[in-house]
């Protein structure tokens, strides 16, 4: 599930808007900036539960909905059917909820392209107030460009709906902000 991470109420508010005119608008900035925040940051801000394959080598897994609540399995199989009988017990990893990284504790998960599997809960229930602030600041900037006739859009789709935004030209207060919520590519 895909978070909201601000409101119109609070985009109105830091663009001073008054009246619901522009509601619908600014639901679809908001919306659209969602999903772009979410790609840069290259992780999933809102609560619920995932399913994701990962590639196998290593002692470390690094999950894309943080923070982690629960592991429900962890699964490993070169064949990747993923079947019950490929289940690692809990007491074989440990998971670190804040960094979102799990980590196998006897070794490391073998080798091979997308041979482990994690279905687990995770993500912010609530929106921390820093992430939602630079939602509404790259909204407001996004909204404001689109009413001068300059949104920024590099591509558009319609079946079932696709949208992307130039993002170069982010503002630095939204992308300060951001990079500390960023997953970073880890390098052996």
């Amino acid at each position: 599930m895909r978070a909201t991470l601000t409101t119109v109420p609070a985009l109105k508010a830091y663009l001073h808007i008054a009246g619901d005119e522009h509601d619908n608008a600014l639901a679809a900035t908001i919306n659209a900036v969602s999903e772009a925040i979410e790609r840069y940051c290259g992780r999933t801000f809102g609560h619920g539960e995932s399913e994701e394959t990962h590639d196998g080598g290593g002692a470390r897994l690094f999950l894309r909905r943080r923070p982690v609540a629960k592991v429900l399995w962890v699964r490993e199989d070169g064949a990747r059917v993923f079947g019950e009988r490929s289940n690692i017990p809990a007491r074989d990893y440990v998971v670190y909820p804040e960094e979102g990284t799990l980590v196998r504790m006897s070794g490391s998960f073998g080798p091979g392209l997308r041979t482990v599997r994690v279905r687990y809960r995770g993500g912010y229930r609530k929106i921390p107030p820093a992430l939602a602030q630079a939602a509404n600041v790259l909204a407001a900037h996004y909204y404001i460009r689109g009413r001068q006739g300059g949104d920024g859009l590099t591509s558009e789709s319609l079946g079932t709906y696709s949208v992307s935004y130039d993002g170069a030209d982010w503002p630095a207060a939204a992308k300060a902000i951001l990079n500390e919520y960023r997953n970073h590519p880890v390098l052996f």
